[in-house]
């Protein structure tokens, strides 16, 4: 029913309807009931329904019993309803003068009923079904009229003594415990026997159809037909209407009611037809028309398909038109309602109300969710491998589109489109259903037409997987045509996908200015049109434009609908949190999300659209998962991780805490040429290296210039110590690699293997002075630099050889140092030369059989003896394991000896 309103209210350019009575059965019970259902229980019974309507000879607010009800029961017809005095209303009086007739129109009777009349309000008055009262002649209890001419226009009028044989013996009575009284007794309208008689009801309620003398003292005891279309709702004749804003309508089992009626001078209006929020939120409603003045009011009942549910006085208007805020209750539950906004003047208890018609606003509350997902958040999809047309989005933060935003709008009652059409509003009612959106944060491409959108299957829709959730990725509905202008603007059909998600919550679509954006939605009157949504001054702007064209302002912004929902259930959506580890996303460190399913794995998401840390050069990237784990991109990533952290340097293998310089005994090695003058100890059973920890850098196992390519294949997360000195100089390269020093020869310490080596160093450089780096950058020398530029020592003066073969100079090697720690050169492998030094480094081999806790080191105290100027040092050991305990040689001792 409510959606057929809107559609007429749509289409007849917002002219209010009135809701047919009979649509508001089910709310008996209630204080407040739509229409007139509330006075068609018990007609013309004992129990009729009592209704306050006008004054009575005292001026006190008049009560009437229903006699009548459409058609049915008494001098009631189709639409109307016959009320009779619930007790008389006059004194006793002459039906007329004693000699005179039984005529109807000239009586004192008629003076009586109309003096009443005349005490209608306008409205009331104007409420009133007038009657005519025909004449006729006396036909016994059949009697149906009055004598001499016919009454026009009656207002008021007395019962004929065929209506009042009609009324339920009950009813007729006045006063049941004062039979006798002269006041229990009334008049008819209708003639007696003779013409100096008049019918009456006696105070038992028998009616004397042959008449009582016309100079007899009755009382009077009016009826009128009231048309029930006049009738806007009933309330209970006392506080039936609670006062301030939408309040529960209470229970009622009494039987007085007033009325408010329509007053057809009220001209009162509300922009909005559709509404939107959760419990406790409010809207607001732009009106005309109000009416401003004492008791006047803007009302609202809130309905649903039940009928009255709210009732509350918003606001009390000091000017015609304006904004009013209605607050949704906080125990409303979630589903549609109706708002029936309205001007009312509220009077007394038991005292008529007047108020204009209702304007019927869709209202959407808090509509049910499918997924416990919160609305509102924004979550980051990789749309790299869909394949859009069109220019990316200069605004997006990731330009490859590995990471696009989109906000989690939620469950919306739209329809949408699966071919090229106009949408009329009895499909968009036909084809509304609930759904779950994602919508993209910007236009993700621009400059691209509808057609070749559509070409791709983006218009209405193409398969989207990711994080195990199935989507359809699409352009969103967006209305065949527009309604209102600025602010209130909107899509019709009003159930297109892109008002419904503004309706939900004005934030939901971002950056829509400058860039429109493409919808499903064929122009009724243009059928090479589509429809553009936002881009002006307003998100909610209509626009259309040619299928064809593909101006800068023209673009996508897909929205991604869950498939699957039932099967999903309310929890199927799990958000996993991306810790960027110190790396950004579009110039932000802060975290973001991914939508996977809940319960099941996913693949690890793509390292593409990041950016690095600060000053970090190398190109090592995993995810650490919550479970400890490391995952790259595309791993497999166990269904209870709930947290990935970029890790843009690899994870250290050892607890030893990176930067510690530890003395270990080379003097055995056979390191040829001069030894390095400026070593602690010449002998080298003392040599320092600092422990610079985990790095991923490349190596090299033979003679070769080194590629990207290689480096990239071949780099690998391990550990090493790099000697504080390059310990001797002026042996060629090739001397050195001829005894294995330059690709690595074992070596072991304190129960620990290791490989001694030189680093590798790059083929060639890139940058100068302190941006200078070696080429490959994932080198050993420049990764140690990069995790911290102290961890290489003493290189001012002289250069350490490394590994690598120069490109395009196959005879000549790396040399790094000397000038800068980044300075990168070159020289002669044969050759020997007193500025370059061999720097050893040592990988500490079998890391995972060692475990993280396997390097131990173990502090000497020299005993007042010095090596250099160090009183006590450490060394490496294995931890758990036994070792040999150092040398005493290149010790001094405290005498200046040797120790023995």
């Amino acid at each position: 029913m409510k959606k057929r309103i809107l559609s007429i209210l749509l289409l007849c350019c917002m002219l209010l309807t009135l809701l047919p009575t009979a649509a508001f059965a089910a709310d008996t019970g209630k204080a407040i009931q739509l229409g007139t259902d509330a006075l068609s229980k018990n007609v013309n019974t004992a129990s009729a329904p009592t209704v306050y309507f006008g004054q009575d000879h005292e001026n006190n607010p008049a009560a009437w019993r229903v006699i009548g009800y459409n058609g049915n029961g008494v001098a009631s017809a189709q639409g109307d309803m016959t009320l009779l005095a619930a007790g008389n209303m006059s004194s006793v009086l002459q039906f007329a003068d004693f000699g005179t007739n039984n005529r109807y129109a000239s009586s004192y009777l008629k003076t009586a009923i109309d003096a009443l009349a005349e005490k209608l309000t306008t409205e009331e008055n104007t409420a009133v079904k007038k009657r005519t009262l025909t004449s006729g002649s006396y036909n016994g209890e059949n009697t149906d009229c009055v004598a001499g001419e016919q009454v026009d226009n009656a207002v008021f009028w007395p019962l004929s003594t065929a209506e009042a044989f009609a009324v339920n013996q009950d009813l007729r009575i006045v006063d049941p415990e004062h039979p006798s009284w002269a006041s229990s007794y009334w008049w008819l309208r209708s003639p007696g026997y003779s013409d100096h008689d008049a019918a009456t009801v006696n105070g038992d309620g028998s009616v004397v159809y042959s008449g009582n003398a016309i100079s007899s003292w009755w009382c009077v005891r009016p009826a009128f037909n009231l048309n029930s279309s006049s009738v806007l709702f009933t309330s209970a004749a006392v506080g039936g209407k609670p006062d301030g804003g939408l309040t529960p309508i209470s229970k009622y089992t009494g039987n007085e009611w007033k009325l408010t009626l329509k007053d057809s001078n009220r001209n009162f209006a509300v922009t909005e037809t559709t509404v939107s929020g959760d419990p406790g939120d409010t809207v607001t409603l732009h009106y005309t028309g109000a009416t401003a003045g004492i008791n006047e009011y803007i009302s609202v009942i809130l309905a649903d398909n039940s009928g009255a549910q709210y009732y509350g006085r918003v606001a009390q208007p000091t000017a015609e038109n304006g904004t009013v805020e209605i607050k949704i209750p906080s125990g409303l539950a979630p589903g549609s309602y109706t708002l029936k906004v309205f001007s009312e003047q509220c009077n007394d208890d038991k005292k008529t109300d007047y108020a204009s018609d209702f304007v019927d606003i869709d209202l959407t509350v808090g509509y049910q969710e499918q997924f416990t997902l919160t609305p509102g958040g924004v979550y980051y999809f990789d749309l790299s491998g869909v394949s859009i047309p069109g220019t990316a989005n200069g605004s997006l933060p990731d330009k490859t589109m590995h990471y696009v935003p989109f906000t989690y709008a939620g469950t919306v009652d739209a329809y949408k489109l699966t071919s090229e059409m106009a949408t009329t509003e009895e499909y968009a009612q036909q084809n509304e259903y609930a759904h779950s959106l994602f919508v993209a944060d910007y236009a993700v491409t621009h400059a691209v037409s509808w057609d070749k959108l559509h070409a791709e299957g983006l218009i209405f829709g193409k398969g989207y997987a990711t994080g195990s959730v199935d989507y359809t990725l699409r352009a969103p509905s967006g209305g065949s045509g527009g309604t209102g202008s600025g602010a209130l603007e909107r899509g019709t059909p009003q159930s297109n996908e892109w008002d419904r998600i503004l309706d939900k919550d004005d934030g939901y679509i971002k950056n829509w200015r400058d860039i429109g954006s493409w919808g499903q939605d064929t122009l009724p009157n243009t059928l090479s049109n589509r429809v553009i949504r936002g881009r002006y001054d307003l998100p909610r702007k209509y626009a259309g434009a040619n299928t064809t064209l593909s101006f800068p302002f023209l673009g996508f912004r897909p929205v991604l609908e869950v498939l699957n929902s039932d099967t999903l259930g309310s929890d199927g959506l799990k958000a996993v949190t991306l810790d960027l580890g110190g790396g950004k996303f579009g110039g932000s460190s802060d975290t973001i999300q991914i939508i996977v399913k809940t319960g099941e794995s996913f693949t690890a998401p793509a390292s593409d659209g990041l950016t690095r840390p600060d000053g970090n050069t190398g190109s090592y990237f995993e995810w650490l998962g919550s479970d400890g784990e490391l995952y790259a991109p595309d791993d497999n990533v166990p269904a209870d991780v709930t947290k990935l952290t970029a890790q843009f340097v690899p994870p250290e293998q050892f607890n030893l805490a990176p930067g510690g310089v530890y003395y270990f005994d080379l003097s055995g090695v056979g390191i040829p040429d001069t030894v390095n003058d400026a070593l602690p100890d010449n002998t080298l059973h003392y040599v320092p290296f600092t422990y610079a920890g985990t790095v991923d850098a490349y190596k090299l196992t033979s003679e070769m210039a080194t590629t990207e390519e290689y480096a990239e294949t071949y780099k690998y997360a391990h550990s090493l110590f790099v000697a504080d000195y390059a310990v001797t100089y002026a042996a060629s390269w090739d001397h050195l690699n001829a005894i294995d020093m330059i690709f690595g020869k074992d070596y072991a310490a304190g129960g620990v293997d290791y490989t001694l080596r030189a680093p590798s160093e790059g083929s060639d450089y890139t940058g100068s002075g302190d941006s200078e780096r070696g080429t490959p950058q994932s080198n050993e020398w420049d990764r140690l630099l990069d995790k911290d530029d102290g961890y290489i020592k003493n290189w001012n003066g002289i250069f350490s050889c490394g590994q690598d073969s120069v490109i395009r100079l196959s005879w000549r090697r790396t040399v790094r140092g000397h000038y800068s720690s980044r300075f990168c050169g070159h020289r002669d492998a044969a050759g020997q030369n007193p500025q370059v030094g061999f720097r050893p480094v040592l990988e500490v081999l079998n890391h995972g059989t060692i475990g993280p806790d396997g390097l131990k080191d173990v502090t000497l105290d020299l005993g007042g003896g010095k090596l250099g100027d160090k009183s006590s040092i450490r060394i490496i050991v294995k931890n758990g394991s036994e070792f040999t305990a150092p040398a005493s040689d290149g010790l001094t001792r405290p005498e200046g000896g040797n120790f023995k």
